[in-house]
């Protein structure tokens, strides 16, 4: 009984979840299809603003999201809804990875819901609609269903692509991806 126990538990943590949204759901799926050329398609830029802090995100499919004004080696980019799980066992989880690769790393979250603002001391953006379409385009270049599994963690170096995780995971596994993409 406690093994099946423990399994149950490592089945759920180590699991996406999904969005509860039918409605956006759909509408991933008919945007995501329209506008699809055989040539690469141009950038889109998007515009986070959330207290003192500005980003602009150039989200360049198949595989580059820049972040204007990042000095960072690397950075991650956390999809993420307020009311998952998953989602709020990774957050304090990243924090302890902020401060251990702060001078590296820079973390930023988008939240795709407006159930609640999760407020943590890396950057969050709250603009719903913006973030959704940030997702969109996030979701295509990792080739991740139209059902937005979440959590998703984007690794990049330079603007690149390096790795994205579908689903909560060991903090563990995440630092050695960091390390490994820092040359550590």
């Amino acid at each position: 009984m406690r093994k099946l126990s423990i399994f149950i538990f490592i089945l759920i943590f180590f699991t996406a979840c999904e969005q509860r949204n039918a409605s956006a759901q759909s509408s991933f799926s008919n945007r995501s299809s329209q506008g699809e050329s055989s040539s690469s398609p141009s950038p889109t830029i998007f515009r986070l603003e959330e207290a003192n802090q500005t980003r602009t995100v150039k989200c360049s499919p198949p595989d580059r999201v820049e972040i204007d004004g990042s000095t960072k080696e690397l950075t991650l980019i956390m999809l993420f809804t307020s009311w998952c799980p998953s989602c709020k066992a990774e957050i304090p989880e990243l924090e302890k990875l902020q401060k251990e690769f702060g001078e590296k790393l820079e973390i930023i979250g988008i939240q795709l819901d407006d159930e609640k603002r999760v407020e943590t001391s890396f950057f969050i953006s709250h603009n719903y609609q913006t973030n959704r379409e940030i997702a969109r385009c996030i979701y295509q270049m990792v080739h991740a269903p139209a059902s937005q599994p979440i959590p998703l963690l984007l690794l990049l170096k330079g603007g690149k692509y390096v790795i994205h995780y579908i689903g909560a995971l060991p903090i563990e596994m995440l630092e050695i991806d960091i390390k490994r993409a820092l040359g550590e």
